[in-house]
């Protein structure tokens, strides 16, 4: 026997439910099942009294639900033990086979499964809120006016109705029937949609509201689509014509704009801002300040910044506004707004130590040659450096007198000496300009040379004390010991 999955079963299972089969009997009705004669829902407190108005169908009190077995719920026929997934009143749920008995609540009836015949038990209420035209096509049930349109009900005496549902009297032709009915009174809310939405309007004589209505199982469709009502400026679209706030009437007094500190009135418009309401829009009154503005209304511009001329010559907007001459120049430590020229311009009085101030206002480096190999005092800049004589041989040195544009400190590796009235200079600290912090540590070849001969050997830069550690040996007279001692 092949078993197929659950959407291929479950409309066979319902095409066979229309012919019968089931152990559950409601009143008889013949002439209303064979001519789809319209029935009633009748309300009846009374008869909703003598029971539960709702229980949930599940594989009984005497059938234990365990995964995979019966009453388990599922989502094809291969989550169930038995390898049979039926639509229930709420969802798939496993079923199992079946002779004539099935426990409460269920009813054993014959499914076609491709071309074998099998007894199922299926959940009663099945059927529940399906269109129908015909008393035979619910099954247990009869074909009921439910929310405007013709529905399964599913009969409800003696057994409880599912979660979502209410037992109620239906008057078919000269008789009554109790029928499980939709606790909301529409078939299309029922505790399988119960949370679902769908758009809704809500109509009145101003316009038409759209929103959205969400189904309770309990109580019906809510429209949460608010009443049309005449526009305002809220920012809401009262009228529900797709423009908020279109064209309200502004309010008819004058819009004027107060400030902090500052007498004068400015006036602006007023501007429907939505949720804010009338807003007087505009200029505020304020203490002017150097943007081209008129900041407090008195009908002039930036006068604080600008001369006679109109030129602004500000120490913090020379030229124009913004223009801060403070930071402006590098290396600069004194600034001022020059204002000789046709056009203000910054320019720099006093400059950082190692810098000058040229012709043009700017800070430059001082050009330093310090312990480039030198001639004389003018290879070194020609300016206060001086050219000295070291260790090996004449290097620049550089001035560190008080009046120095390097000022008195002198690199790291080197000491300021005084060579004479008003002169001095930095000079490696080693007395080498080979040796200097950045060769520390670095070696060289050496030599001791006398009259016996010439040793070699490696000497270490030391920054504080030159070329030290020569490792050559002292030549001396060749002897017979196995040594070359004269090198």
């Amino acid at each position: 026997m092949t078993r197929t999955n659950l959407l291929k079963l479950l409309p066979l299972t319902l095409a066979c439910a229309c012919g019968g089969g089931s152990t559950a009997h409601g009143p008889s009705v013949p002439d209303a099942r064979e001519t789809g004669e319209a029935t009633q829902v009748i309300v009846d407190p009374g008869g909703s009294e003598e029971q539960e108005d709702t229980a949930r169908i599940d594989a009984g009190p005497d059938v234990e639900t365990v995964e995979g077995g019966f009453g388990w719920p599922c989502e094809s026929n291969a989550d169930c033990v038995s390898g049979y997934c039926v639509e229930g009143v709420e969802g798939p749920v496993c079923t199992m086979s079946c002779q004539e008995e099935c426990p409460q609540d269920w009813v054993c009836r014959a499914t076609m499964i491709g071309a074998d015949v099998v007894s199922l038990c299926i959940p009663l209420g099945v059927d529940l809120c399906k269109p129908c035209k015909l008393d035979t096509q619910c099954g247990d049930g009869l074909c009921i006016e439910i929310g405007g349109g013709r529905y399964c009900g599913r009969n409800c005496e003696g057994h409880a109705c599912p979660t979502g549902y209410e037992c109620r009297t239906v008057q078919v032709a000269d008789s009554v029937s109790q029928q499980c009915v939709p606790q909301s009174g529409a078939c299309d809310c029922t505790i399988k949609s119960d949370g679902a939405t769908r758009p809704c309007v809500r109509k009145n004589e101003v316009g038409a509201c759209l929103g959205f209505e969400t189904c309770d199982a309990h109580s019906g469709w809510k429209c949460d689509a608010p009443e049309a009502r005449a526009e305002d400026c809220n920012g809401v679209d009262d009228d529900c014509d797709g423009v908020a706030d279109d064209d309200p009437a502004p309010p008819a007094a004058s819009c004027e704009i107060h400030g902090d500190g500052v007498s004068a009135v400015c006036h602006g418009q007023w501007v429907c801002a939505g949720k804010e309401g009338w807003q007087c829009v505009g200029q505020k009154p304020a203490p002017e300040q150097c943007n081209y503005l008129d900041d407090d209304c008195n009908g002039k511009t930036d006068e604080p910044f600008v001369d006679q001329q109109g030129r602004y010559v500000d120490l913090h907007n020379c030229g124009a506004c913004g223009l801060d001459c403070e930071g402006r120049i590098p290396f600069a430590t004194k600034v001022v707004c020059d204002a000789t020229a046709a056009s203000p311009a910054c320019k720099a009085t006093e400059c950082q130590t190692g810098y000058q101030v040229s012709a043009g206002g700017v800070c430059l480096p001082v050009i330093s040659n310090l312990c480039a190999p030198c001639a004389s005092d003018k290879d070194c800049g020609g300016g206060t450096d001086r050219c000295l004589d070291l260790q090996e041989g004449r290097f620049c040195g550089r001035d560190c007198s008080p009046t120095s544009p390097n000022g008195q400190e002198c690199p790291s590796g080197y000491t300021c000496k005084d060579l004479g009235p008003g002169v001095r200079q930095c000079a490696p600290t080693s007395g080498s300009c080979t040796c200097t912090p950045a060769s520390a540590g670095m070696k060289r070849v050496c030599a001791r040379t006398n009259a016996a001969g010439t040793c070699y050997g490696a000497e270490e830069c030391d920054p504080a004390a030159g070329w030290v550690g020569c490792t050559a040996a002292t030549p001396e007279q060749e002897r017979c010991n196995g040594k070359d001692d004269n090198c």
